[in-house]
């Protein structure tokens, strides 16, 4: 029975998906339209088009939480006649399996397509478990530097005409993403067995791998559980007392109560750590970019470790 429903509601969304292209006025001659669903992914393209670029049209679907999205009408229409569409691609984005049935190939841009893909490990009393495969794959410059460079190459393969500006500006913002993987590497080198606590989940493997730290968060990855088990907190209390850790750090979530608890009883302090996977109306408004995300994780971190200025 709900193998029957389930054949039902796919037929339903491809008769929509069908209907709404169908519906959609013809584009502007000439006009390169990009849709990403990740705010990563959109803002690699801005910097790759130029954000003053008026013969390209990129469209940001969603300010919230990627692992929640579900495309509008509208959502499906855009993605369906786009030029190029930008995702993560993995299985968080399941929601979109049937809109991408109609789509060509060619004309999809996967994320997780670029990255070398780390699985995640959780430990289940003496034994460590490794199983899916962590999608957050931005995370770190030295990885958005090759999400760019594949994302780069696309983007001249759809639009040979602005190929030129593309790679200069390509060019320009790897100088500046190398740049900042630098820093973030000489930092973590300078200090003898670096550690973050998240009192969080912990969506930055990719960035731990590459600069080499240990840590320790409330929850694995994109956990679906909405609270730690009282003995996750307890154990991460005691790793900040025992080691004088001197800031816990959440996510960009909205509700850091955990963290704020388990700061409060560790004797530390609280700090955003941005994954840049969630950004608000307000903060797209203001011209908050990747790099700009990624710096202000540069002072919070360094504050942490006691490297201060």
């Amino acid at each position: 029975m709900k193998k029957a429903i389930s054949l039902f509601l796919a037929a339903v969304m491809l008769l929509v998906c069908v209907s709404l292209t169908a519906c959609v006025p013809d584009l502007p001659e000439g006009e390169i339209h990009i849709v990403a669903a990740n705010f990563a992914g959109y803002d690699f393209a801005a910097e790759i088009i130029g954000r003053d670029n008026t013969r390209v049209s990129l469209t940001f679907l969603s300010a919230g939480d990627a692992h929640s999205f579900n495309p509008t009408y509208g959502d499906i229409a855009k993605i369906q006649n786009a030029d190029l569409f930008i995702y993560v691609g993995g299985e968080s984005d399941h929601a979109l399996d049937s809109v991408l049935s109609g789509v060509k190939d060619e004309a999809i841009f996967k994320m997780i397509d670029c990255v070398e893909l780390l699985a995640i490990e959780e430990e289940h009393g003496e034994d460590t478990h490794s199983h899916e495969y962590d999608e957050h794959v931005w995370t770190s410059p030295y990885h958005a530097a090759l999400i760019v460079q594949a994302l780069s190459k696309k983007l001249c393969e759809i639009d040979p005409d602005g190929a030129e500006d593309y790679r200069e500006n390509t060019a320009e913002y790897l100088n500046k993403l190398n740049a900042l993987d630098a820093d973030f590497q000489a930092m973590f080198d300078s200090v003898e067995d670096p550690m973050l606590v998240m009192g969080d989940r912990f969506p930055f493997l990719y960035f731990a791998n590459r600069y080499g730290f240990s840590y320790e968060a409330a929850f694995p990855s994109c956990s679906s559980a909405s609270e730690p088990s009282p003995q996750r907190v307890i154990e991460l209390v005691e790793l900040v007392k025992k080691e004088k850790i001197s800031t816990v750090f959440y996510m960009e979530s909205g509700n850091h109560s955990v963290a704020d608890r388990i700061a409060a009883e560790g004797g530390a302090v609280t700090a955003l750590l941005h994954a840049c996977h969630k950004v608000t109306p307000e903060e797209m408004q203001s011209g908050t970019t990747y790099l700009s995300l990624m710096r202000q994780n540069y002072t919070a971190i360094r504050a942490s470790l006691g490297l201060l200025d």
